[in-house]
């Protein structure tokens, strides 16, 4: 398991609609939020997310469901930028947008991370 940095942000890269539906995959992502933060030390409770230390931006809770990919693919750059790091959530190969993201990252030299490796 990979401790993260609570004087980090991370940005949490996750399919939107690449692999199953927005909903499965709003659904899947706050599993993936739930996983991450219960893996790691000082984690509350979901009910009171400003008591958690780790700090996740959540794209998929941001980004209007009706906004035009180029638009959502915008916000979502201006959001990792505002980051320290990027952790790449399941299926995460299979969408453009991951892919996008996991790239711009590297490009700019922030730690990237795989979602299995946070949790174990």
């Amino acid at each position: 398991m990979i401790k993260l940095d609570p004087t980090k942000m991370y940005y949490l890269s996750h399919p939107c609609t690449s692999v199953g539906t927005m909903a499965e995959n709003k659904w899947h992502e706050q599993e993936c939020v739930d996983a991450i933060l219960l893996s790691q030390e000082g984690y509350v409770c979901r009910d009171h997310p400003g008591d958690n230390k780790i700090k996740l931006v959540r794209p998929l809770t941001l980004i209007p469901e009706c906004m035009p990919e180029n638009h959502a693919m915008e916000r979502c750059m201006s959001l990792l930028e505002a980051c320290d790091a990027i952790i790449l959530c399941d299926d995460w190969q299979f969408s453009k947008g991951c892919l996008e993201e996991k790239e711009t990252a590297e490009s700019w030299g922030m730690e990237v991370l795989c979602y299995s490796e946070v949790i174990k």
